[in-house]
């Protein structure tokens, strides 16, 4: 979780690296991919989700629901 939360506060974070570390976390990756399907059912790939929700708000809502290091 440390290496997730010190990647999540990159500015330069890209998409793809943002993607490897959802897809590394099974209950974020559910988590974005529930809430990303609720605000449209074309969200099926994890892809797909980050694009309908976005990095900022992936990154805010993994860092809120990360425990403290």
């Amino acid at each position: 979780m440390t290496k997730f939360r010190h990647a999540c506060r990159q500015p330069d974070l890209t998409a793809h690296e943002l993607h490897q570390l959802i897809h590394a976390d099974e209950t974020l990756h559910r988590d974005v991919m529930v809430i990303s399907q609720s605000i449209t059912p074309a969200a099926t790939t994890l892809t797909r989700a980050i694009i309908v929700l976005g990095p900022n708000t992936i990154k805010n809502m993994a860092l809120k629901t990360l425990p403290n290091d």
